[in-house]
């Protein structure tokens, strides 16, 4: 999974690309975001996905989504998986 912060929320994805199920996202370590940081992107295949809902927007898989990881900050700031 990754994480990224968009408009100050923290969001949770499986790093996967919808297109080739368990196609890992970066093409290198932590790169998960195009040039600007508008999108995040599978750079093996070109999709684009919005980063607040990880709906594909370009690429291979449009309308399709990233899969959400549910997640919960504890009372320490600490980051978890939260239980579904």
């Amino acid at each position: 999974m990754f994480v990224v912060r968009w408009g100050g929320v923290l969001r949770a994805w499986r790093n996967a690309c919808p297109h080739v199920d368990g196609a890992p996202m970066a093409w290198r370590k932590d790169a998960y975001l195009n040039a600007d940081g508008s999108r995040i992107v599978c750079h093996a295949h070109g999709a684009e996905f919005l980063p607040d809902s990880g709906m594909c927007v370009q690429g291979p898989c449009v309308g399709k989504r990233l899969t959400a990881v549910p997640i919960v900050i504890d009372e320490h700031g600490d980051l978890l998986v939260a239980e579904e």
